[in-house]
């Protein structure tokens, strides 16, 4: 559908827009989409890129701090997650007040799996947050794995580090603002929080998910086809990644700029 403009999903997949703060944008791979840079410059692949390249465009992030919980449904167990946790909340909650477990360890084994609440036996929208004090995973083993099923809506607050294969993050809905990632950015400036996602043996399981992660270094190799959205300091990644920004996400979340569409001059 890319090449063919008479698709009617052709403005979908062109709308992989890349925004980079740096003094120099290397680009090695293919952008179909438009690339900002803030006073940059473009290098490398500058003929991949199918839309616009501008770089005039301001940018900024500020670090990430957990937002305030007072309202959400706290729910004291489980503190830890172990191989095989499974988390049924007793209520569906709502975006503004999820259900909300605090927990401290997630093992570089563990496994999370989330449940939809169920009313007379019917899956409800069910909203969830966890928030990890600690890292999630660790550069040993196979990696901690997220399991979200349909009707499901997790977001996930971590203090620490993400390391896991792309292949250990299942969001059943394929809808990337169902499962969100959020890395607190840490207090001490001497500390570099990182994300690594990896796929064993060229593996091109993906995931769909969305990424806030203002203070990190992001790491992507392997194979992976995933769909969402990355915010993150620093990004790289081999040759064989496909990525896929969700459009639905252009509605997702609070409003972080402006831009004018439309004006009515008044002369008198």
């Amino acid at each position: 559908m890319k090449t063919n403009p008479a698709d009617p999903r052709y403005a979908d997949s062109h709308a992989g827009t890349v925004e980079i703060n740096g003094s120099v944008a290397t680009i090695m791979g293919n952008i179909y989409g438009n690339l900002y840079t803030n006073g940059g410059t473009v290098t490398k692949k500058t003929t991949s890129i199918s839309g616009i390249i501008d770089n005039n465009v301001p940018f900024s992030l500020s670090p990430f701090i957990m937002p305030s919980t007072a309202g959400w449904n706290y729910i004291s167990s489980p503190a830890v997650i172990n191989p095989n946790t499974t988390i049924t909340p007793a209520a569906a909650g709502s975006a503004d007040k999820p259900n909300y477990y605090l927990v401290n360890s997630f093992v570089n084994n563990g496994s999370l799996t989330v449940n939809p609440y169920t009313a007379n036996g019917v899956p409800q929208e069910t909203y969830v947050a966890v928030h990890v004090t600690s890292d999630i995973g660790s550069s040993n083993g196979q990696g901690p794995s997220i399991t979200v099923p349909a009707h499901v809506h997790l977001d996930i607050y971590f203090d620490g580090n993400l390391q896991t294969k792309a292949e250990n993050i299942v969001n059943t809905s394929g809808y990337a603002s169902n499962l969100q990632f959020y890395a607190i950015s840490p207090t001490d400036p001497n500390i570099q929080q990182t994300v690594n996602l990896s796929s064993g043996s060229g593996s091109t399981a993906g995931f769909s998910a969305v990424f806030y992660t203002p203070s990190a270094n992001f790491t992507i190799t392997g194979a992976p086809d995933i769909t969402g959205a990355i915010v993150c300091k620093n990004f790289y990644t081999n040759g064989n990644i496909h990525w896929h920004y969700d459009r639905a996400l252009d509605g997702q979340g609070d409003a972080v700029d402006y831009r004018v569409i439309s004006y009515v001059e008044d002369i008198r």
